[in-house]
């Protein structure tokens, strides 16, 4: 399970992180290095493009967690908890020395592709609609010879469908391909049988479609150019490198929690802390599952079935137990390390570190984000980031085999 710092703010302090600073008392200060993928920002954000569910165009909120893991929890006995923090019994294994793998080009060469498909362009192409292609349409749905609600687009500027994206119900996509533009096609369809809409829910249809346009898509050049007028860069290199480093701690994070999970133990669990991280995890899927039950009318536990792989709250419940050791297991540990090796912060290196947190939580300064989640929860969060750095400090780095310099989309 990957660090999530904004789940270290929210659950509040595990251990009581009291020291200064991030480096050895005893040898002086030490700056944290190197630096971690929080505080080296690359940007991922790519042009917004409008998505579809069904023909009829509903869509669904923007927001939406994470989908649950696929595999069920196998039952296990709880481990122990405790009211008293102090019969909490940390056993380190080892944390120094271990091997970390660096990521490999071959993950960067793919993740730049699809950057810059994310800034392609639609251009007019006068041929037959393949898959891949866009099609501009306008269509009207009719079951029994009536045009039912929502089943109809005749807006003058059309309705862009992608072929092959899936929006649509099956069998509507399939159906133009092949088509140019000016025709106009009639697809005999059927709606799913488990569908928001009850009326439409098992029923043949027939959705008139006029095909405006296809369209192709047409990826830019990755070159400095374009580095310069949609990064914060000046080159292409200067952004793979970022993007290197970037990747390279969430990698080396993940490979940490990993190894610190199995070689270290956690006694006599502190119980608050427990049913914190549980009442989060059960707090954030059951408010997105009302939510989007609400918007589509339909009952919750379906929705955390079909939207979040839950096949029930009883399921949910037993994540969320999960979730919550796994939690309270990684923080116990690196506050347990941060001990052992009386790693500490500076006020100078705590304000850095926490104005890259308040930031990416949408605050200005570090004083208005101390504000809200308050300076203790704030100063454990760095703290614990500066144990995964001196981890890394203290790590075998080994280099990926396909390393090497990408200037280009592969």
């Amino acid at each position: 399970m990957k660090k999530n710092v904004t789940t270290m703010l929210l659950a509040g302090t595990v251990m009581a992180v009291v020291l200064a600073g991030c480096g050895n008392k005893t040898e002086g200060e030490v700056t944290p290095t190197p630096t971690t993928a929080a505080e080296t920002q690359v940007p991922t954000t790519e042009p917004t493009t409008e998505a579809t569910v069904m023909p009829e165009e509903t869509k669904a909120p923007t927001e939406e967690p994470t989908v649950a893991p696929t595999e069920t929890p196998v039952p296990t006995e709880a481990p122990a908890v405790t009211d008293d923090i102090a019969e909490t019994k940390i056993t380190l294994g080892q944390y120094k020395g271990i091997t970390l793998y660096e990521v490999d080009s071959k993950v960067i060469a793919q993740e730049l592709h699809e950057m810059m498909e994310g800034y392609a362009e639609l251009v007019t192409v006068n041929r037959a609609a393949k898959e891949g292609d866009t099609v501009n349409i306008n269509y009207v749905g009719k079951k029994d010879g009536v045009a039912f609600e929502g089943g109809t687009d005749d807006s003058e500027e059309g309705f862009n469908l992608e072929l092959g994206s899936h929006s649509f119900i099956d069998g509507f996509e399939e159906g133009l391909i092949g088509a140019v533009a000016g025709e106009v096609r009639d697809l005999n369809l059927t709606f799913p049988e488990v569908y928001h809409s009850e009326e439409l829910a098992g029923q043949s249809v027939v959705f008139t479609v006029t095909v405006n346009a296809v369209q192709e898509s047409v990826v830019p050049e990755l070159d400095d150019k374009f580095a310069r007028e949609n990064l914060p860069f000046d080159t292409v290199g200067e952004y793979v490198a970022a993007l290197y480093e970037v990747r390279n701690q969430e990698s080396f994070n993940e490979q940490i929690m990993t190894f610190l999970m199995e070689s270290c133990t956690v006694e006599n669990y502190p119980a608050k802390i427990i049913e914190e991280e549980k009442q989060y995890f059960l707090d954030y899927y059951n408010s997105y599952a009302e939510m989007y039950a609400t918007y589509f009318g339909m009952d919750k536990e379906t929705i955390l079935q079909q939207m979040f792989g839950f096949t029930s709250s009883a399921q949910l419940e037993e994540y969320a137990q999960e979730y919550a050791y796994d939690t309270v297991k990684q923080m116990l540990i690196l506050s347990e390390i941060a001990t052992v090796e009386n790693l500490v912060l500076t006020d100078e290196e705590y304000q850095q570190r926490a104005l890259v947190y308040a930031v990416n939580n949408g605050y200005e300064d570090v004083a208005t984000f101390e504000a809200d989640y308050g300076k203790d929860a704030i100063l454990e969060a760095v703290t614990l980031d500066c144990v995964i750095d001196y981890i890394i400090t203290e790590a075998n780095i080994v280099p990926a085999e396909s390393d090497g310099e990408i200037n280009q989309v592969e």
